[in-house]
């Protein structure tokens, strides 16, 4: 009775202290609360990453500008040259119409697409493994180098992340059978996805045969995957329209520059998804592999089927690519990316215990942060430096000279009275690129018959060429019409310097009139 007693008299300080008699902790009022502050920083840190970026337009960014500028007929006929699904050009020249062209003005379209990519991977995440992988997800893609990168440039990635989380939400929802308005989401988001980029193919050729295997495979659910299959394939329809103009982009656009990897795309995909070459998204990339490797292997149903459906499109992808031998950048599989990184977020949310969770996610989050930090400051390309050269010294009359033609877009914007010449000839109309047959008229272009022509055309005034040797296939053509012009023009001398850390590097060579 006195045992109990004292028991009994301890109890209530003990319970003032947040912990019952038997002495195990009892939520306190912060208990739950520190990580959830935690997260919210580097939530807040993702999202800051993402409303600074001060580099110039590069080229990806300046032609898609570009066009998007047009008229609406014209920006499709640009298109035809270009190689690129319509809807993002479209949206961005509503975009264009509302806020202007500035470099902050177009970026702005992205960096909002980006936001609401947080707040769908939430709900993914809750539907995937509840609220600790929903907080997870969001966690993670919100400090992914990856996202972060895309939602500060002017290109189509940042939509195609929203895209593929809407679906996901969609084909994912528990509601069983499926309401008609959540199969017409489906067809609206794959219509949506391929006049968006056309990867969405190959996430569609990973997707519909394994769905078409289990409703065979599991008469259970025949009824219900019969249906979203109807639904994805009426997805393809409004891209019919579009079917004549991406056949001429089939036969002859494409990316002309790079060259096909194979199935080691991959591992290079992933490293693209966790920033690329330096050590934090080295350990990042490790981190993701892990991770995504585990739900494989732990065979958990929708988790496991995100990561092989995130495996499986890059696979197609590669064998696709190999065969056509199509160059390829992660920025191409962006389509990937999201279950790749909700299968890794829903494995994190299953370690135990609770502080080798939390951990383990805090340092993905730091690492992310860290690797993106480089692409977000750094110059993403020397057209700044170049044409502040130019405006200072160029008069009116000289030779502004772009070799390869494609630093002539991101040029084009900061220096557009300055009526560029490009090498190879007859490949830049109105400050964009024309990829039609590019190969074809790489190879065809005499560097040395340029640069004479050159000479004789501006024999009175100066030359001033901004060239790089390192674009695949045409670099080493530049080096030769820079040769050539400085035997023609002795006096010539270097301008700006070459800085191969800058991801669009360009040197500025001045050549005085003779």
């Amino acid at each position: 009775m006195q045992v109990v007693t004292r028991v009994e008299e301890r109890e209530p300080k003990a319970i003032e202290r947040g912990r019952t008699a038997a002495g195990r902790s009892r939520p306190g009022p912060w208990s739950w609360s520190w990580p959830a502050a935690a997260g919210g920083v580097l939530v807040v840190a993702g999202i800051a990453l993402r409303l600074w970026a001060p580099s110039a337009l590069w080229l990806d960014e300046a032609q898609a500008v570009a066009i998007a500028r047009l008229p609406v007929p014209d920006l499709f006929a640009a298109l035809r040259q270009d190689g690129a699904p319509p809807l993002y050009y479209l949206l961005l020249h509503g975009w264009i119409t509302a806020f202007g062209s500035s470099g902050v003005a177009v970026r702005s379209l992205s960096v909002c697409l980006s936001l609401a990519a947080l707040a769908l991977a939430w709900k993914v995440g809750e539907v995937v493994g509840g609220r600790r992988a929903a907080g997870a997800a969001t966690v993670l893609l919100a400090t992914s180098p990856f996202a972060i990168r895309y939602a500060t440039e002017a290109r189509m990635y940042a939509l195609v992340l929203v895209l593929v989380l809407a679906g996901l939400a969609l084909v994912l929802a528990r509601a069983r059978p499926r309401p008609p308005i959540r199969l017409a989401g489906v067809s609206a988001v794959v219509a949506a996805l391929l006049l968006t980029h056309y990867w969405a193919f190959f996430f569609l050729g990973a997707a519909m045969p394994a769905l078409a295997w289990r409703a065979w495979r599991r008469p259970a659910s025949r009824y219900d995957d019969t249906w979203l299959l109807a639904a994805m394939g009426a997805g393809v329809v409004p891209f019919l329209p579009w079917l004549p103009s991406f056949l001429v982009q089939l036969g002859h656009t494409g990316a002309p520059w790079g060259r096909a990897p194979g199935f080691s795309m991959v591992e290079w995909a992933i490293r693209g998804f966790s920033g690329g070459n330096g050590d934090a998204a080295r350990s990042l990339e490790l981190l993701l592999i892990a991770f995504v490797g585990s739900v494989v292997i732990a065979r958990t149903r929708r988790t496991g089927t995100l990561a092989l459906l995130g495996l499986g499109t890059l696979l197609v992808g590669a064998a696709v690519t190999l065969v056509t031998g199509d160059g390829f950048a992660p920025r191409h599989a962006t389509v990937a990316f999201p279950p790749l990184l909700l299968a890794a977020a829903a494995g994190m949310a299953d370690l135990e215990p609770a502080r080798v969770r939390r951990s383990v996610l805090a340092l993905a989050a730091v690492l992310g942060l860290l690797a993106a930090w480089p692409a977000v400051w750094a110059p993403r390309t020397q057209a700044a430096e170049v044409a502040a050269v130019l405006r200072e010294n160029a008069a009116p009359g000289d030779a502004v000279v772009a070799c390869p033609d494609q630093l002539a877009p991101a040029l084009a914007r900061l220096v557009p009275s300055a009526g560029i010449t490009a090498y190879p000839p007859g490949t830049l109309h109105e400050g964009r690129v024309d990829w039609t047959d590019y190969r074809d008229r790489v190879t065809g272009a005499d560097p040395a018959a340029f640069a004479r022509t050159l000479d004789a055309t501006y024999a009175g005034r100066a030359i001033w060429l901004v060239w790089s040797p390192n674009y695949e296939g045409v670099g080493s053509r530049c080096r030769k019409v820079q040769r050539a012009l400085a035997e023609l023009r002795p006096a010539g001398r270097q301008a700006v310097r070459l800085r191969r850390a800058v991801f669009e590097n360009a040197a500025l060579w001045y050549a005085p009139a003779r």
